[in-house]
């Protein structure tokens, strides 16, 4: 009886250890989060209110009053942020995403 309970529990543990390799359940390790902010190219200040999109797809985000956004679990990969801000150029970054988290800044000139 000793032997079987053994058995078990180490069919229990094996089992456990090949569906959750470290015993718990992780993050996808194949989405990332990207934030930045957008700022003034010249004085660096915060654009509140710019858009910024991901080209190609339907994704789009405000910036805070601090400049900042964000997008949450995007696949990881490359990217083209198209960013709009009323009084400025329009503007498009290409972006790299190849682990868990990258932050950009981007900076806008004043339209003329």
């Amino acid at each position: 009886m000793l032997h079987s309970i053994s058995y078990l529990i180490s069919g229990i543990v094996l089992f456990s250890m090949t569906v959750f390799p470290t015993g718990v359940l992780q993050a996808d390790d194949t989405t990332a989060t990207l934030h930045g902010a957008v700022v003034e190219a010249e004085s660096h200040e915060p654009i509140e209110a710019a858009t910024v999109s991901i080209a190609g797809q339907e994704a789009s985000t405000e910036t805070e009053r601090d400049g900042s956004f964000i997008f949450n679990e995007l696949n990881l990969g490359e990217y083209t942020l198209i960013v709009t801000a009323e009084g400025y150029d329009e503007k498009e970054v290409e972006v790299s995403l190849q682990s868990s988290e990258k932050e950009v800044i981007i900076e806008l000139q004043p339209a003329y």
